[in-house]
């Protein structure tokens, strides 16, 4: 096929492809000049189609649309001067945000300047801030006077800004940081049982703050009471250890506690340990072998032997004859303290032969049990004569060692009297003790083969023992052979069971216990709430959990890292138990930080500014990033702290540079928190851009005119790319004022300007306009300042003239901005003129504002520690343009807090006190407040909880006010403060201790008196109460008043005991010691008089008895 344009209205401005058909304008259209042959943008014309024997015909109509074709593009502009101030101690600068007349999104970063390294700056958001906070006292600039410089540039891709930074760092008070409290105590306590309190906390705070204590949690929280202010641990409620209630039973108790100082605390893990009491329970069970003794028998014969039991292990009984039921016969008899009763006289049978006595049994504690027996006396023939008790056991016996039983010797007596046992003699009598009664033989203590302690060592105890019937004896040479016997010792664990391990791990602690046989040994998990996660090695003692604990999430029976079990170590026949307490610790375990791009980047050609890395780090550690490798490396610099990325020198689309000149710079990097990396494979493409070059002005905006002409100026900017020129006025106070052609640059007013009566917008004949030139593309901002001069020269016109002396100005340090400074005085030889005051141009960065009438303001803040004078630079100018300059010293007033003094209370009461305070010096400024801070805490700050701020109304040197409500019989802190526009000031600390309340009496009914703790009753008369309980009637004295159960009053005094009277018997008393009854007469020269009315006689008390 072939296509051809054979006709058409338009068809003159196609062309077509003949072969492809494809249909294109032989020059590009413009809507708003159409060229089509009727002018409606609608281009008409025919095409044919051919295949070399018939063809089509088709009729085109192409219409032209109008799209918005922006203007060119415009540079982006700052909206800050430069000038910042922050304090020190923090990162944040400042954010930027500049504006772009197109829209365009913006860009920002810090090319250079003196101090730049220490910035960081977001490229997208403009956020300013620095590295690592600045401290005032230390300053790391690069001059060390804590003005940081640097320059930050902002782009639009197409144009740049420079701002120029001078970032002032100031000083703060800086009050030291608050340090928590600390526990004195490892938590560790024991107290026996059956009691409440368990431990008084006496934690440290290194800044004296006020401490509180708290019970946070814990199996065992609810069993405590921990005291808020003293830290006095106690519990609820006694503990018993027979039967413990703590969560498992095991008499341990275990709670959280905290202490506070308002702002920090510290935690403390407590493990109390309730420990078993001795528990004295009385003797039970008293009895006696066979209380029976013939008659006749001497004086001191064996009657019977007592004995009891007592439950408590180790305790020793004390028998005695007491008074009591059954005591008839107690003298007849004796009882030495181990129960051994014997006669105290010759008994006969046909006088008494049932005799009754009373026995007593004591333990170690006094608890005793009394009992009544009857001994019976046996009636014998008194003509046969007594005979003597014969032994029937051998001398000889054999016993292993430890053993305390040795045998049970009998004796036989012919006349069957009672037979009584003793140890006569022997090496080793000291060594045995024998039952008088029952005649058991035993060891004092269990004898060691190893060690014999008999007399000769030689493990053969010989002792001597006699029987005696009362009045005839027989004795015994007993050796008792001691043997050897096999001694197996306990194994024992060396460790206490509290143990720490970090987290993360299985292995435990391997225990090696002892064994005093060298037995060998193997050990076992018992029981425990968290036996079921450990393992333990049954040869080697090695404890390990089954799989590694994680802190964060405890999986112990209590979920607090505490993981508690039972273990025991064997020997075969003997065993040692272990209560384990495994602590799991916290370690820091590290992430490595991470990239947050993919690392494919786009930057256009002609800038060094790649991108800046945030990595993230989950530890919110310090990262430092590097390059490491890459065909392309060596063309980027990395930051190591910001992570901002930048060509070493920019990139030139037209001419790549890098490895394999595909404008596709390669490079490895890294990010490190110091301890784990993240690597990003770096694929920086640069991008070709529009290169314009923005056009330049010629002039520097300061013009001069005569008045009374319209031309100003012929602007002739240039542009390097020979770009045709516009020049526009888009903005400026007097902008209004003025007419610029578009094209040439010629600058005119639009009427000619009058000196004497200037127009423009603050009236100084300098008429201010900012001019634009562009080329399409880029632009460039002119600031213009045309100044109208004076040609009507009259007069000869002389400058003005300054005083020979001019006073130094003041002004207050800190005084608001716009504060009045003074004013500046000049004359003019000139008569009827005006005079303007300002500051020279080349003082702009004044501290003060000069009016035009020579009132002189601040425009900042001024500091007399800082800067204690300054000099201010004037210009004082006639209107006719003369001026002459001048100086003057703007001396700064230094302020500061005023000086209160505290007074001495006075006046104190039992729920008041009136204190004093003065203000010594006002520190140069009205003091605006003055009064007392009142606590009954040390800490005495007005930011303080529980101070009460008591504002004196008054505007005088000396100042008093009364503190009401108080509580009686407290102490108190105060001081005096008043405050300025430069702070508070305190007052030193006082005291003072409100009056103890008197107490009330309870036992009667009773007004109070006139006087302080004096009492008035309408039928018993005045008294004063002492606190102790103790009364001081105004007839009686001193008496010890209690109100009777059942009805009237019992009165203590002393020599005559208790006395009762009652409401309608007073002055009748009942004096219970005599049981008579009593008149109280009164008092007579200085004595008390009573009648007696049983006695009949009256009784004189002197001396207040």
């Amino acid at each position: 096929l072939t296509y051809s344009l054979p006709y058409g209205d338009d068809h003159q401005l196609f062309d077509i492809n003949a072969s492809t058909g494809i249909l294109t304008f032989l020059t590009s259209k413009d809507f708003e000049s159409p060229e089509d042959n009727d002018s409606d943008n609608r281009y008409e014309a025919t095409v044919q189609v051919s295949d070399g024997n018939a063809s089509a015909i088709l009729n085109l109509f192409v219409q032209v649309t109008d799209i918005v074709e922006s203007g060119p593009n415009q540079a982006p502009a700052f909206q800050s001067d430069g000038n910042l101030s922050i304090p020190e101690n923090q990162t944040f600068v400042f954010e930027f945000n500049a504006t772009d007349p197109d829209g365009d999104p913006l860009t920002y970063s810090l090319p250079y300047g003196d101090d730049h390294l220490f910035f960081e700056l977001n490229a997208s958001t403009g956020v300013l801030s620095f590295l690592t906070p600045k401290d005032f006292e230390s300053p790391e600039d690069n001059d060390s006077d804590n003005r940081y410089e640097a320059t930050v540039q902002v782009s639009d891709g197409n144009a740049s800004v420079a701002l120029n930074l001078f970032v002032q760092v100031t000083d703060v008070v800086e009050s030291a940081p608050n340090q928590a409290p600390a526990f004195q105590s490892d938590g560790n306590l024991s107290i026996p049982e059956n009691q409440t309190f368990v431990f008084e906390f006496n934690a440290t705070d290194a800044d004296g703050d006020y401490l509180t204590y708290s019970i946070l949690y814990g199996p065992d929280a609810n069993a405590f009471d921990i005291n808020g202010s003293t830290g006095a641990l106690s519990f609820i409620s006694p503990r018993d250890y027979e039967n413990p209630d703590d969560n498992n039973s095991d008499n341990i108790y275990e709670a959280i506690i905290q202490v506070s100082d308002g702002n920090a605390t510290d935690l403390l893990n407590l493990f109390v340990h309730v420990t078993d009491v001795y528990e004295n329970v009385a003797p039970i069970d008293l009895n006696a072998s066979n209380l029976s003794i013939n008659e006749e028998r001497p004086i001191g014969t064996f009657v019977g032997e007592f004995n009891a039991t007592d439950h408590n292990p180790g305790d020793s009984l004390s028998y005695f004859l007491v008074p009591g039921v059954g005591d008839t016969h107690n003298p007849l008899f004796t009882m030495d303290s181990t129960g051994i009763l014997r006669t105290a006289v010759v008994l006969d049978y046909e006088t008494n032969s049932s005799l009754n006595i009373r026995v007593l049994v004591q333990d170690d504690w006094n608890a005793t049990l009394e009992g009544a027996f009857v001994v019976n006396v046996l009636d014998i023939n008194e003509s046969v004569p007594n005979q003597a008790p014969v032994f029937t056991s051998d001398q000889n016996y054999t016993i292993q060692e430890n053993s305390i039983f040795v045998t049970e010797l009998n004796a036989s007596d012919p006349d069957g009297d009672v037979l009584s046992y003793t140890l006569l003699g022997g090496n080793d009598l000291n060594k045995f003790n024998i039952n008088i009664s029952t005649g058991v033989l035993d060891f004092v203590s269990p004898p060691d083969y190893e060690i014999p302690d008999d007399n000769n060592s030689d493990n053969i105890y010989e002792v001597i023992v006699q029987v005696t019937d009362g009045d005839k004896n027989a004795s015994i040479n007993l050796y008792v052979h001691v043997t050897d016997m096999f001694e197996n010792d306990a194994p024992s664990f060396q460790s206490d069971g509290n143990l720490s391990v970090y987290e993360n791990q299985t292995l435990v602690y391997e225990f090696n216990a002892t064994d005093l046989n060298g037995d060998y040994l193997t050990y076992y998990i018992l029981y425990g709430p968290d036996a079921s996660v450990f393992d333990i090695n049954g040869s080697t003692g090695i404890l390990s959990f089954i799989s590694p604990r994680d802190y964060e999430n405890p999986d112990d029976n209590n979920s607090d890292n505490i993981y508690e079990a039972t273990i025991e170590v064997s020997d075969g026949n003997a065993t040692d138990l272990l209560y384990l307490f495994v602590h799991v610790t916290d370690e820091f375990e590290n992430d490595a930080p991470s990239f947050q791009s993919d690392g494919n980047l786009s930057v256009y050609e002609n800038q060094l500014f790649v991108y800046e890395f945030n990595a993230t780090d989950p530890n919110g550690d310090y990262l430092t990033y590097s390059i490491l490798y890459g065909p392309d490396a060596n063309a980027f610099d990395l930051n190591g702290s910001t992570g901002a990325l930048s060509f070493l020198s920019s990139g030139d689309y037209e001419n790549p540079d890098d490895n394999n000149s595909d404008n596709i710079y390669v490079a490895t990097i890294q990010v490190s928190d110091g301890n784990a990396t993240d690597l990003l494979n770096l694929f920086v493409h640069v991008t070709d851009m529009f290169e314009n070059d923005a056009p330049s002005f010629q002039s520097d905006g300061n013009l001069s005119v005569n008045e009374n002409q319209t031309f100003v100026f012929d602007f002739n900017a240039t542009d390097p790319d020979g770009d045709t020129l516009t020049y526009s006025l888009p903005y400026g106070d007097d902008h209004f004022l003025f007419e610029l052609n578009a094209s040439t640059g010629t600058l005119t007013f639009l009427t000619p300007k009058d000196f004497e009566s200037p127009e423009d917008n603050n009236s100084d004949n300098r008429y201010e306009v900012t001019l634009l030139v562009s080329d399409g593309n880029a632009s460039a901002f002119l600031d213009l300042f045309v100044q109208v001069t004076d040609v009507v020269k009259t007069i000869a016109n002389s400058p003005p003239v300054l005083p020979a002396f001019a006073a130094p100005l003041t002004i207050a340090e800190n005084s608001a901005i716009g504060s009045v400074v003074g004013h500046l005085e000049a004359l003019d030889p000139d008569p009827n003129d005006t005079l303007t005051f300002s500051i020279p141009p080349v003082a702009t960065d004044s501290l003060f504002h000069v009016e035009a009438n020579g009132s002189v303001r601040t425009t900042s803040s001024v500091d007399f520690e800082k800067n204690a004078s300054h000099l201010l630079f004037f210009r004082v100018t006639d209107r006719h343009g003369a001026f002459v300059d001048g100086n003057v010293t703007v001396e700064v007033i230094d302020l500061f807090r005023p000086y209160a003094e505290t007074g001495i209370a006075e006046s104190i009461t039992e729920t008041s006190a009136s204190l004093r305070g003065a203000v010594i010096d006002d520190g140069g400024m009205q003091v605006t407040e003055r009064g007392f801070l009142v606590s009954s805490r040390p800490y005495l700050h007005p930011s303080e909880e529980g101070v009460l701020r008591l504002l004196v109304d008054h505007n005088t040197t000396d100042f008093a006010m009364t503190a009401n409500n108080l509580q009686p019989g407290k102490k108190y802190f105060y001081r005096a403060y008043a405050s300025n526009e430069e702070g508070i000031a305190l007052g030193s600390k006082e005291t003072f201790v409100t009056q103890q309340e008197g107490p009330e009496p309870m036992w009667i009914d009773a007004q109070p008196g006139a006087t302080k703790d004096w009492w008035i009753s309408s039928w018993f008369g005045s008294f004063y109460q002492n606190p102790n309980g103790w009364a001081l009637h105004e007839q009686l004295g001193w008496v010890f008043p209690v109100q009777s159960p059942t009805a009237g009053l019992w009165l203590w005094k002393e020599e005559m005991g208790w006395l009762w009277t009652d409401e309608g018997i007073y002055p009748f008393l009942y004096h219970n010691s005599n049981e008579s009854w009593l008149y109280f007469y009164g008092q007579l020269d200085g004595s008390r008089l009573f009648y007696d009315y049983d006695r009949k006689e009256w009784i004189i008390l002197r001396d207040d008895r």
